[in-house]
């Protein structure tokens, strides 16, 4: 009985510590309609995503989190996150091979229940 007891807490105690970021791709519509910028310049190095977005979204939500993911093959192969500006979030990446390899770059929310991470590929 003792162990059945600790093997619920433990399992109640991973449910409530671990919580997924919902993530949600920014399309130029949905960019816009929730306050969002993005940035895209392409040139002969590479290419550079900004994404700016609001101090507060969904009435509720603060910046949390900015950053960016490298993806090869489906594989995350490289990241950065850096705590945002609550002020004025926003996150700018570079990467110079496209043709290999995916950028994506975010920024996170807290709300008040769960958290939201609004993403830009360089693959969109």
């Amino acid at each position: 009985m003792r162990s059945l007891l600790l093997l619920v807490i433990v399992i109640s105690f991973q449910t409530h510590a671990t919580k997924v970021i919902e993530a949600t791709a920014l399309t130029s519509d949905l960019a816009n309609k929730l306050g969002f910028e993005v940035i895209k310049t392409k040139d002969k190095s590479g290419l550079t995503i900004e994404l700016k977005g609001p101090s507060k979204l969904l009435n509720s939500c603060k910046p949390l989190a900015t950053g960016h993911f490298i993806i090869v093959k489906n594989n995350e192969i490289a990241a950065f996150i850096s705590s945002a500006n609550p002020s004025e979030p926003k996150s700018t990446s570079f990467i110079a091979s496209i043709s290999n390899h995916e950028l994506v770059t975010f920024i996170d929310y807290q709300c008040e229940n769960t958290a939201k991470r609004y993403t830009v590929s360089s693959n969109d």
